[in-house]
C-alpha cells in the first residue's frame, strides 16, 4: 500500500487564531483514533501569526478518504454551532502518494 500525507495552510485571522487551533483540539483527538492514522497535527506557525499548518499521515488512500466521510458528517452534524472555529481565510490543501520512504538518518 501507498502511505498518504496531506500537507496544508490555514489563513486565518491573527486576532483568531487561538480560537481556530482550540476549536481544532477535538478534531485532532477524533482523527487520531481513526483506523490508519498516523499523524493528525493542526499547528500555529510561529513565525506568521496568520498562518496555520495541517500534516497528516494515512496508511492508504482508503484510510483518508474514510477520514473523510467522517469528516463531512462531522461538519453536517456543526452546522449552526456557535462553538466552531472560526472559519479560515484561505485554505490550500496538498495530497501526496508516497511510494517509499526512509529515514533521514
Amino acid at each position: 500500500m501507498t502511505m498518504v500525507i496531506v500537507q496544508g495552510v490555514f489563513t486565518v485571522d491573527p486576532n483568531e487564531r487561538e480560537r481556530f487551533l482550540e476549536g481544532s483540539v477535538d478534531g485532532m483527538r477524533s482523527s487520531r483514533t481513526e483506523e490508519g492514522c498516523l499523524e493528525y497535527v493542526i499547528a500555529a506557525d510561529p513565525l506568521d501569526p496568520g498562518r496555520v499548518i495541517l500534516s497528516e499521515r494515512w496508511e492508504s488512500m482508503d484510510h483518508l478518504q474514510q477520514h473523510l466521510q467522517v469528516q463531512a458528517a462531522q461538519r453536517d452534524d456543526a452546522v449552526g454551532d456557535v462553538s466552531a472555529r472560526p472559519a479560515p481565510l484561505n485554505l490550500e490543501i496538498t495530497v501526496y502518494e508516497v511510494a517509499s520512504s526512509r529515514p533521514l538518518r
